[in-house]
């Protein structure tokens, strides 16, 4: 994971410009970066670095506070554990739909969460792809009790539900699943949405 080429700092009399070496990694080469900046600003300068998510690491996020600096960085998964229902601004709207932003504190951060209805959209077809797709393997599984050669043993059983599980983490957790067994064997896999409003904020559009 690299860090950007070309970074940019500025000040009122003037600007510095630092060009950094591509493909370099980890807290103590990110120390670097930000020590060559506070060699072209003045040392108690606050600054805000404006970050690619892939150089936010939890341990470069915590340089950049522990040096009194803020910053701006994006993020594509879903930083909080809960989605808010309402509060929501309007900022922009087309006619693919409207996009709605909500500025929130967590601990000690300020979260700008978006949400918009094109992505809400795609969401959806993913949503509902995953979980046709984790079913119809659930009832594979189930059909294969019953048949000849399928799998039956009851641990067998168990590793293959468990294997499933792993191969459709998207939303397995948002099933609750059940085998039933009878004399060592699996005689039916029953399952079922154990959680519709997570699996909604999960393919929110947010």
């Amino acid at each position: 994971m690299g860090l950007p080429g070309i970074g940019f700092a500025y000040r009122e009399s003037g600007s510095y410009r630092a060009i950094f070496k591509g493909n370099i990694s980890g807290p103590k080469s990110f120390q670097e970066v930000l020590d060559r900046f506070d060699g072209g600003l003045e040392s108690k300068s606050k600054k805000v670095f404006i970050l690619d998510a892939g150089i936010a690491t939890e341990e470069n996020i915590k340089l950049i506070k522990s040096r009194g600096d803020d910053y701006i960085v994006v993020v594509r998964n879903k930083p909080l554990s809960e989605t808010p229902g309402a509060g929501y601004v309007s900022i922009r709207e087309t006619h693919q739909g409207k996009v709605e932003a909500i500025r929130l504190r967590q601990e000690d951060e300020t979260i700008l969460y978006c949400r918009s209805d094109l992505k809400r959209k795609k969401e959806y077809s993913m949503r509902t792809r995953f979980t046709e797709r984790f079913e119809a393997d659930l009832k594979y599984a189930k059909e294969g009790l019953h048949k000849k050669l399928g799998t039956k043993k009851y641990s067998k059983v168990l590793e293959r539900v468990g294997c499933l599980k792993q191969k459709h983490a998207r939303v397995a957790d948002l099933y609750d699943s059940s085998i039933q067994e009878e004399n060592g064997e699996g005689t039916d896999i029953s399952w079922r949405v154990k959680d519709i409003e997570k699996m909604d904020a999960r393919f929110s559009g947010g």
